[in-house]
């Protein structure tokens, strides 16, 4: 998400609907690994994002 976009959700309805996406997101990427047996390249794929992207937002929730 852009910082801009960002910028825009936290006027607009405040800080919660960022912090419920970044919840779920992490949610979503735990139980994908867990289906995959922690296999990331097919994790990433049913995802839909690159295997690089998966590393980094695994870095960003402590994953």
């Amino acid at each position: 998400m852009s910082m801009e976009r960002k910028c825009q959700l936290s006027e607009n309805t405040g800080n919660n609907i960022e912090l419920d996406l970044i919840s779920v997101e992490k949610h979503l990427i735990q139980k994908v690994l867990q289906h995959t047996n922690g296999y990331k390249p097919e994790a990433a794929r049913l995802l839909g994002i690159g295997l690089t992207t998966l590393y980094r937002k695994m870095e960003a929730y402590g994953l």
